[in-house]
């Protein structure tokens, strides 16, 4: 068995580009998937982008059997370094309640700490909230405002939102 790591600059073991072969070249997980994520983490413990591509993999059951807790773990720990991705993820999860029950006020809060790192996705996501008006009560203005944040970055959905707004108001 073979394991294909291409190890990034100073990353000693990189999970974006891990793949397990056989000899046949397919894929084949005859490891521990659960002891080498492990390994990752432990070898790799400061850095952030690993902590969540661990606990996207739990979410997701990629490559491990999917564990909810440890993947909310995982998520949160990035999330509370302030790692956007992490908070759009969180925000995800809490929205749809897909693990966890909705919970919009949560959803929103990991949202707009994401926005308020200039995170153009997330602007857009609370910029639909508003204009949706499904778990809060419709806001336009707070709309445009949020799809404006997003679109002057070059969001190309909050460009769309912000003319179809302008074009179907009133």
């Amino acid at each position: 068995k073979y394991l294909v790591l291409i190890s990034e600059p100073n990353n000693q073991f990189s999970l974006k580009n891990m793949i397990l072969l056989n000899d046949e070249g397919s894929k084949k997980y005859s490891i521990d998937m659960s002891l080498f994520l492990s390994l990752i983490l432990y070898y790799n413990y400061n850095n952030i982008d690993t902590i969540y591509i661990v606990g996207t993999l739990y979410l997701h059951g990629a490559i491990v059997k999917q564990n909810i807790n440890k993947a909310i773990q995982y998520i949160w720990l990035a999330a509370n370094q302030n790692y956007e991705k992490a908070l759009i993820e969180l925000g995800n999860l809490y929205y749809l309640g897909q693990y966890m029950a909705t919970d919009i006020k949560s959803a929103l809060y990991y949202y707009n700490k994401a926005a308020d790192l200039n995170n153009s996705q997330a602007q857009e996501i609370i910029g639909m909230i508003y204009y949706m008006g499904t778990y809060v009560p419709c806001d336009i203005k707070k709309s445009i405002y949020y799809f404006t944040k997003s679109a002057n970055q070059g969001n190309d959905n909050s460009q769309t939102m912000l003319g179809y707004i302008y074009t179907f108001k009133d």
